[in-house]
């Protein structure tokens, strides 16, 4: 639980920026992407198509690429050793 606090929104879209070659700091948070903004990422292309599809929105928000994309969340984090 611990682990899955430590992310933070400003982490995955650096991370998301990086990926997609764009520059999420210039939307609002909750503002919606044009078409325009959409089509000009370049980079891993299927981060965007995977959000485009599992948002369901045709103009998704950045906060719709930080939830749908798990970009800078762990999963399945295991801690520890053996004993």
């Amino acid at each position: 639980a611990l682990i899955n606090k430590l992310p933070l929104e400003i982490d995955a879209l650096s991370l998301l920026a990086e990926a997609l070659n764009y520059d999420f700091a210039s939307k609002g948070l909750d503002e919606p992407l044009t078409t325009e903004e959409l089509k000009s990422m370049q980079g891993i292309l299927g981060i965007r198509d995977g959000v485009l599809k599992t948002s369901g929105k045709s103009n998704p928000t950045a906060r719709d690429f930080v939830t749908f994309s798990g970009r800078g969340h762990v999963h399945d984090a295991m801690v520890g050793g053996p004993k």
